[in-house]
């Protein structure tokens, strides 16, 4: 009985954790719907979609948008492939300077964001990129790449270096062995590192704002600049449409591949 109390328990505060992570979530789906001007909840009046068709013909957003998901695509492929590479020299070779340069591929993740962005936007501006796609590029690439290094690295740590030797003797080359045997065994912690690496490209604020300018305005800056200029539902309507979008993305990637196998460990 003492048992089973406990894991009632458990579930119980489990269900309230979930409740309260996704509550604000809820607040902002029913506020979307609201007919009314103004941010209303309730929602004033029948439910309406008037808010999710003003969204489709916003330009702003729409452009903010494509060109966020597009940011974050190449982002996330330009330092999963420099991750990938990066965590093989590390975990993989020992040479002097080795714990140097890992810490310098983790550093990002121990400056504050808004140093980060404050330095990368003084170092644009000496270039001249300032406003242009490639500067935006090269500092979201310089942001996630760590969390690539660091999932990778702890999967191939897991992976038995006999493996890579045994191929070796049969006569691959350093190309043949990473290609054919090491991201094999890996793929799963090399997707895991993609998806955060294009989670947290698409959701930057912090950085983003100090690199970007009118021609490299990503979504999450024009959610932030529409909140401070006009309080209207059309930023929940924006919101709600990204929670659909993040859901619909689980639904369809566990039916593909199956969430349980993407994080399963590897062998």
């Amino acid at each position: 009985m003492k048992a089973a109390s406990v894991q009632r328990a458990l579930g119980v505060f489990n269900m309230l954790v979930v409740l309260f992570i996704a509550a604000p979530l809820l607040f902002v789906v029913a506020v979307a719907f609201t007919p009314t001007e103004r941010l209303a909840l309730p929602p004033g009046g029948q439910l309406s979609l008037r808010w999710f068709e003003a969204l489709i013909h916003n330009q702003g957003f729409v452009k903010a948008f494509i060109r966020s998901c597009y940011l974050a695509v190449s982002a996330a492929s330009i330092s999963t492939t420099i991750g990938v590479l990066g965590a093989f020299g590390i975990v993989r070779h020992k040479f002097k300077y080795r714990n140097i340069l890992e810490t310098l591929f983790i550093s990002p993740l121990t400056i504050p964001a808004a140093v980060l962005g404050l330095a990368l936007l003084q170092f644009f501006l000496f270039l001249g990129w300032y406003d242009r796609f490639v500067s935006m590029l090269a500092a979201h690439v310089v942001v996630t790449i760590p969390y690539v290094i660091r999932v990778v690295g702890g999967s191939l740590q897991g992976v038995d270096e006999q493996y890579e030797l045994a191929a070796q003797n049969l006569g691959a080359t350093w190309f043949q062995v990473l290609s054919r045997v090491t991201v094999p065994l890996i793929r799963t912690a090399i997707l895991a590192g993609f998806l955060f690496a294009f989670l947290i490209s698409f959701d930057n604020v912090t950085v983003s704002m100090f690199v970007a300018g009118m021609n490299t305005e990503t979504l999450p800056i024009r959610m932030f600049n529409h909140v401070q200029d006009i309080n209207d539902p059309l930023i929940a309507a924006v919101s709600t449409a990204l929670i659909l979008l993040a859901v619909g993305a689980v639904v369809v990637f566990e039916q593909l591949l199956g969430l349980q196998k993407l994080f399963r460990p590897t062998e």
